[in-house]
């Protein structure tokens, strides 16, 4: 029987289900204005608001922020993963979609289903045809595969909202969006995945001897706590590579449980043994750990490559392992070719280029503390491979303008919480960071000075086309601005204080001498005036006393590996190249006395004099100092007392001389004009270790001349002025200037 309904009945019945939907529809809430926001006050959510109208200012509405997306494509992807791997086994489950008649499941067709989103491409148009579908069907399952076990590997942000930057819409591969918009971290995880599997890491350190058992490298609990503390005392202080704060409770955690230690984590610890020892000496070592450096630091440091290997730091994007790699770097300097050095560094820049540390546009996603860490990282790493190519080759520093990564914040380590959103302020007082801080910014200085492009790559001083005189004048401006940002409140009797007065007066000296070779070559044919070459003098005098002050003072002895790591040869080079032609001037006594002084604690008690290097620096001297004996012969005075640094250089010739049974005059009458070094004597001898040092001097088995050594020459006449003239660069920028 059928039922009628009345129209009164049907309005009712329509007007109960517009009631009913309208009420299930809520209100959207009204969020407080900006300004009440910042104000944290109560806003009572009109527009304008009354305190907005009460104060008469302009009233912001708060936009309201996207809805953070849940991470259920992460979930949604390990899911259809999973259930894929069912499949391909032939295991019954109930899957979370089920299978449908256009898309049968392995047991009709023996391929697996294809997830929702992706299993739309066989839907094609009846009209392409049987080949063409199955043909795109397998070409989007492949990609889905592919894309399927990348989005199980990739940890989801939360955090970003940043339009298809961290989300994938309803695509839930994490491979494609629907706009077909491959994003290049897809493309770039896509490329890694290829070749996933494939150690490649004994490219750098070869191929692994057997099994190493890392865990009985370690040294005992109680020297882990030693080499903790020297690299606290010795290092840390100078690199600031470290966060103090959160590194020394992971250090005490794993030194009590060794055998559970991370890759990358016992990398790093193994380069902390490492670079720690290599600033003590060979007495130190022994009182300290009761065993000698140098087998110490050899087994230590072939720990470090088999554990920088196991983390995999060719294709690491970790800031630690990056680290590691460089702290192990610092370690194997002295002993390291500068040339090789170089080509090693260049990975390391290299990787963390592909990390993105030296690019401020990768700092977004980053805590304020590992921004900070990383920023550390650069700067030493560039400061580092800068003074690396002066010794090998100028012209590859990495120390150039190209770049924009911030120079390190003038804060102490507690300052910095693994929480933190935003950067503490930076302090107006000197903090632990001062050393490392004031190195990077007149770094930062140089590397946009014409004249260190005009060194390092001529093309790029279009960058900064100031003319020289300018360049003089921000060196002052920047000294003064170090002096009063850094140094005004600095304590003299503090020893990282005194370390960084000094390193910053002579390095300024350095590089107003590179400005003052530059000024020089930009006014070429006109020869230099008094004026100048005075200038140029000061600044060299200037270098040698900076130099001898850090050699001698108690307070930087923590710190004099650091130091012996920057011989000041152009000084050297450029005081005795002017004695040569004017051996008579009024600063020539201030400038004996200060080689002679610096000489003293630099060389005279290093036993390396058997080096060409020695050989060539000896004729320059003494050609210097007989044109002075020269010149004082036909005035009738008394004779001259040569210089202690005269009389060491002249017994060490004649030393060699004997040694190879020539017959020589006495030490006084040596000439160095005849200087020739006999035919049987061999420059290709191994570089002296570590006990080669004396007295502490050069007791970290640094060479004191702070360049490559020139061995595998073979026999040769040694003519001073050519070879210098070839072989040093900053002879050739000095000859500019002359």
């Amino acid at each position: 029987m059928a039922t009628t309904i009345s129209p009164s009945d049907h309005t009712a019945t329509t007007t109960t289900n517009t009631t009913n939907t309208t009420t299930t529809v809520k209100p959207q809430r009204v969020l407080a204005c900006v300004l009440c926001q910042q104000r944290k006050i109560k806003c009572d959510r009109t527009f304008p608001c009354a305190n907005c109208v009460r104060g008469n200012i302009q009233c912001e509405q708060a936009i309201r922020q996207r809805r953070r997306r849940l991470p259920e494509r992460e979930l949604l992807a390990r899911l259809r993963l999973y259930e894929r791997l069912l499949r391909q086994h032939n295991i019954k489950f109930d899957p979370l979609h089920s299978p449908t008649a256009d898309h049968p499941t392995p047991s009709d067709d023996g391929r697996d289903n294809l997830p929702e989103g992706v299993e739309s491409e066989d839907t094609l148009d009846d009209t392409k045809g049987h080949a063409s579908r199955e043909k795109t069907a397998v070409k989007t399952k492949s990609l889905y595969e592919l894309g399927s076990c990348i989005a199980s590997l990739q940890p989801v942000n939360p955090g970003d909202d940043d339009g298809n930057a961290g989300e994938d819409d309803e695509n839930d591969t994490g491979f494609l969006h629907d706009n077909d918009d491959v994003r290049p971290a897809v493309i770039q995880k896509a490329w890694h995945h290829m070749f996933q599997g494939q150690n490649n890491d004994h490219l750098l350190f070869g191929s692994p001897v057997g099994t190493v058992n890392l865990s009985a490298a370690h040294p005992s609990q109680v020297h882990i706590f030693r080499l903790w503390q020297v690299y606290l005392d010795n290092v840390n202080p100078l690199l600031k590579v470290t966060h103090t704060p959160t590194l020394q409770t992971r250090i005490i955690d794993a030194a009590s449980d060794i055998a559970n230690i991370s890759p990358t984590f016992e990398a790093l610890m193994f380069s902390i043994y490492c670079v720690s020892l290599a600033t003590l000496s060979d007495e130190q070592c022994n009182a300290l750990l009761g065993t000698a450096k140098t087998e110490l630091l050899s087994g230590y440091q072939f720990a470090c490559q088999q554990a920088l290997r196991s983390g995999g730091i060719l294709r690491s994007s970790d800031r630690e392992s990056l680290t590691a790699l460089y702290l192990y770097l610092v370690s194997i300097r002295p002993e390291t070719d500068p040339a090789s050095l170089s080509s090693l560094l260049s990975i390391a820049i290299r990787i963390a280029q592909r990390m993105g540390i030296h690019n401020e546009s990768t700092y977004g996603k980053c805590s304020a503390l590992e921004a900070e860490m990383r920023r550390r990282l650069w700067w030493s790493l560039i400061v580092f491979d800068n003074r690396i190519c002066e010794m090998s080759d100028y012209k590859t520093a990495s120390l150039a303008p190209t770049w924009d990564c911030k120079v390190p914040l003038n804060v102490n380590d507690f300052e910095l919480q693994p929480g933190m959103k935003s950067p503490p302020a930076t302090n107006t007082r000197p903090t632990e960071m001062l050393f490392a801080v004031v190195r990077s910014e007149l770094a930062d200085f140089v590397r946009h000075s014409p004249f260190h492009l005009n060194l390092t790559n001529p093309s790029l001083t279009a960058i900064a086309p100031r003319p020289p005189s300018d360049e003089a004048n921000r060196l002052v401006a920047l000294e003064r601005t170090l002096q009063e940002k850094y140094l005004a409140f600095s304590n003299p009797e503090n020893a990282l204080h005194c370390m960084t007065h000094w390193t910053l007066r002579g390095s300024l000296a350095k590089n107003r001498l590179l400005q003052h070779y530059y000024a020089q070559s930009s006014n070429t044919p006109v020869p230099p005036n008094d004026a100048q070459r005075k200038t140029g003098i000061a600044h060299a005098l200037r270098m040698l006393e900076c130099d001898t002050t850090l050699m001698t003072s108690p307070l930087t002895q923590p710190y004099r590996w650091l130091v012996h790591f920057h011989f000041p040869f152009p000084a050297y080079l450029h005081l005795l190249q002017d004695l040569r032609k004017r051996p008579v001037e009024p600063h020539a006594a201030r400038a004996w006395a200060a080689m002679s002084d610096n000489y003293a604690v630099r060389i005279m008690d290093a036993k390396q004099h058997d080096r060409p290097f020695f050989v060539v620096f000896a004729r320059v001297v003494l050609q210097a100092w007989e044109a002075r004996e020269k010149v004082a012969e036909p005035l009738g005075t008394p004779p001259l007392v040569p210089p202690g640094m005269v009389e060491h250089i002249r017994n060490q010739v004649l030393q060699m001389k004997t040694s190879f049974g020539r017959d020589t005059a006495a030490a006084a009458g040596v000439n160095a004009d005849r200087l020739q070094l006999p035919v049987q004597m061999d420059f290709a001898a191994p570089a002296p270790g570590p006990a080669d040092g004396a007295g502490g001097l050069d007791a970290t088995g640094l060479d004191p001349w702070g360049y490559p050594d020139m061995s595998g020459l073979g026999a040769m006449d040694v003519d001073a002025d050519r070879f210098l003239l070839e072989a040093i660069d900053w002879n050739a920028l000095h000859a500019r200037g002359r």
